[in-house]
């Protein structure tokens, strides 16, 4: 890992990357979830108007409210999946940062423990 990065920085920027495209499709979903929901409301508002003025909803709104409502489960889901992706890939990056500080430090260690190279030696004198 760290002939691979040769900073922090360049491993917090691989991640990075990874973690941007999480957030995106977590605000995509988030965004979908809202449309939904609108749309959802406004299929149980159709369906409350007609009970209110007393006529039967139809079976087409009936099943509409249905399939919108599963979607917006459905969805959901993704979301939650969404998320505990994103914080799957936080964990994988500090416990990556946690090794690459390590391997840093026993490189350090590695290096100042390392036998010096000798002086060359002088040249006898008579």
């Amino acid at each position: 890992m760290v002939e691979s990065y040769r900073t922090e920085d360049d491993l917090r920027k691989a991640y990075g990357e990874r973690t941007s495209l999480l957030d995106e499709a977590i605000k995509s979903s988030v965004l979908g979830l809202s449309n939904l929901r609108l749309s959802l409301i406004s299929l149980l508002n159709q369906a409350s108007d007609k009970e209110l003025a007393s006529a039967p909803v139809p079976v087409s709104l009936t099943n509409s409210i249905r399939d919108q409502h599963a979607e917006l489960l459905r969805q959901q889901q993704i979301l939650q999946s969404q998320r505990a992706d994103r914080a799957a890939l936080e964990a994988e990056m500090q416990d990556s940062l946690r090794r690459y500080r390590e391997t840093r430090q026993e490189s350090a260690a590695g290096a100042d423990a390392a036998p010096a190279t000798p002086a060359p030696a002088a040249p006898a004198t008579r």
